[in-house]
């Protein structure tokens, strides 16, 4: 599912799609898909996610875009959206934000890896995750309607992934609504029994 395919899609359906891990190829490609959008229409983005999450500055990144759009955008999460993913899914227009009954969710302290570094730059790098966690929790307390306590207390009380489903999500406020299943069910019948002919 490329960039081009994406776009094609995205004008045919306004649907936009965020899938796999979130870092900057997939996120300019979302936003590029937004900002095509915009210009056509004020009508709602709907933004489907199924996403394990990833850098949390393309997140970011997205998480602005989304702020400043004209149009509302409806987050439809479908599989799961963790760590980052579940940021965006909170991000969606307050009302528009779905999940399928299945769908997961999971939040968690944030967590990098940085390379190269000197020890020296140890209490630096330390106070930069400092700043992107409170940055992070801050979003997510503004998503949710939650204190920064409560939130902690759920996801940040200890060094796990806390997971959630979509009914949990929705009592935590980080969605609005489950999606409804729609499929008729099946009813059992007997089966019709074949009738002899009789012989001539």
């Amino acid at each position: 599912f490329n960039l081009f395919n994406g776009m094609q899609s995205a004008l045919e359906t306004r649907h936009v799609y965020l899938t796999g891990e979130i870092n900057e190829l997939n996120i300019i490609s979302v936003i590029s898909q937004i900002h095509i959008l915009e210009k056509k229409s004020n009508e709602d983005i709907s933004l489907f996610i199924n996403s394990d999450g990833g850098a949390i500055q393309d997140c970011l990144a997205l998480i602005d875009v989304m702020d400043v759009s004209p149009c509302d955008i409806a987050t439809y999460t479908v599989g799961r959206a963790a760590s980052a993913a579940c940021l965006i899914a909170s991000n969606g227009t307050v009302g528009k934000r779905f999940a399928g009954p299945n769908a997961a969710f999971m939040f968690h302290e944030v967590y990098g890896d940085v390379f190269d570094f000197k020890y020296s730059n140890l209490s630096y790098y330390r106070e930069l995750f400092n700043r992107e966690t409170k940055k992070v929790n801050k979003i997510f307390s503004r998503n949710t309607s939650k204190t920064i306590k409560e939130i902690k207390s759920l996801f940040l009380a200890e060094d796990l992934d806390k997971w959630l489903t979509s009914e949990e999500a929705v009592r935590f406020g980080i969605i609005d609504k489950v999606l409804s299943i729609k499929r008729k069910k099946h009813t059992l019948q007997e089966p019709v029994k074949k009738t002899k002919k009789g012989k001539k």
